[in-house]
């Protein structure tokens, strides 16, 4: 066996077992890890120099820390040598195998699938789109071939982009993720709205059997975005509701700022549509007040209100905003003022229903734990009442007994 052919079975320290995929910009491979299935995805451009490299090692490092079950997870990251050109290295990312089909081979283009199997494949991805975003990443590259089905039926969103700004890859995306991608992306700024707008464009195809525009050229899809009027999903399937619509042509509109909040806002408002629930069409986050409460003189109620300040609180809203505290009463009274006029979830639908529940499992747990701290309070009294009666004539079995009924307490 020549060396070739020992490199070509080997990436790094991992074995390869079969070749999964070639295309221009990288090769997919199915490898193994201490009898593990791993995929290995090497790019082909090579990095030349150093700044190539740490930029790439960067944003391995930042897609690592993703941890969610709907997202294919990152296990390693690294570089071999290019064997076909001496100019640099390739960097390669080793990757959690999922089995199963992408959600391209799943529904081919052109086929309809029910509004409420597009629920079912929308919410997972926003979720988890959302939680990217949330942790500063973006994807990018979103497309039917990016999104996985496991044997489960579970939809796993994987390949986030590499050709982002300061990565040394060449900026220009494989066609299948040109056609759902945003207008500002064509112009080369993403956001997290242009990955919304990629998921819109998706659910838009699944509804109707089409995208809402056919080029597949960037200059082209560009043209038609920016001059030639959206299709309404109505006028192509009648048995999209209204409400169905008006969430996807939000989602869908050319202004990102005239877009949902976030991608979770937008599955939310689809589910709300589905059930007849009223839509909450709100574009843009609501920037609510840091309030800082006054230090009591004994000092106790400093320290509990630093405790609850690092309390968490919803993601929905982006604190941008403080109050300081003056030494007089005047900006207390104030910010209190303010504080009453910021609506509360049940005024304005603007949290989701989860977090509402949540929020009461999380008071329900905190009671249950007050609880358990009474009653070990009791049985601590109860202990102690014991010692206190204690006689002499006790004998000592007597003595074991009781120490028995209060766990934990030690002799004295």
């Amino acid at each position: 066996m020549s060396d070739t052919e020992v490199e070509l079975q080997r990436i790094g320290s991992y074995i390869i077992t079969r070749l999964l995929k070639n295309d221009t910009t990288s090769s997919l491979y199915l490898g193994k890890l201490r009898k593990k299935d791993i995929v290995i995805k090497v790019f082909h451009t090579p990095l030349i120099t150093l700044e190539a490299k740490e930029a790439f090692l960067l944003r391995a490092k930042q897609l690592k820390k993703l941890k969610d079950r709907q997202i294919v997870e990152l296990h390693d990251a690294g570089f071999i040598q290019d064997v076909d050109n001496n100019a640099g290295d390739q960097g390669y990312l080793v990757m959690q195998y999922v089995p199963g089909e992408t959600l391209r081979q799943r529904v081919p283009p052109g086929q309809r699938i029910p509004a409420d199997e597009v629920k079912r494949r929308l919410s997972p991805i926003a979720s988890a789109l959302h939680y990217a975003h949330v942790s500063n990443i973006l994807h990018g590259n979103l497309h039917p071939g990016n999104l996985l089905i496991d044997m489960k039926d579970n939809t796993l969103l994987t390949d986030f982009s590499f050709t982002l700004q300061g990565l040394p890859f060449p900026a220009n995306q494989p066609a299948a993720a040109v056609s759902y991608m945003a207008p500002e992306q064509l112009q080369g700024l993403l956001t997290a709205a242009s990955d919304q707008y990629a998921l819109a464009v998706m659910a838009y195809e699944w509804l109707c059997g089409q995208r809402p525009y056919t080029a597949i050229e960037q200059t082209e899809l560009l043209n038609q975005q920016t001059h030639d009027p959206l299709p309404p999903p109505c006028s192509l399937d009648s048995d999209i509701s209204p409400a169905v619509e008006k969430v996807l042509l939000q989602a869908l509109a050319l202004n990102p700022d005239e877009r949902f909040q976030h991608t979770q806002a937008f599955a939310d408002n689809y589910l709300r549509a589905l059930m007849g629930l009223p839509l909450n069409l709100e574009t843009k986050r609501p920037a609510p007040l840091v309030l800082v409460k006054p230090v009591s003189k004994n000092g106790h109620h400093a320290a509990r209100q630093q405790d609850d300040d690092r309390l968490p609180v919803p993601h929905t809203h982006d604190f941008s905003q403080s109050i300081p505290v003056d030494q007089d009463n005047t900006a207390n009274n104030k910010a209190q003022d303010m504080a009453r006029n910021i609506p509360t979830p049940f005024q304005n639908g603007e949290h989701r229903l989860a977090d509402i529940v949540t929020r009461d499992l999380c008071g329900t747990s905190a009671r249950a734990a007050s609880s358990r701290r009474a009653c070990l309070a009791t049985k601590s009294v109860l202990h102690r009442s014991r010692w206190q009666h204690w006689s002499p004539i006790h004998s000592c079995k007597t003595r074991r007994r009781l120490l028995k009924r209060a766990p934990g307490q030690g002799k004295r």
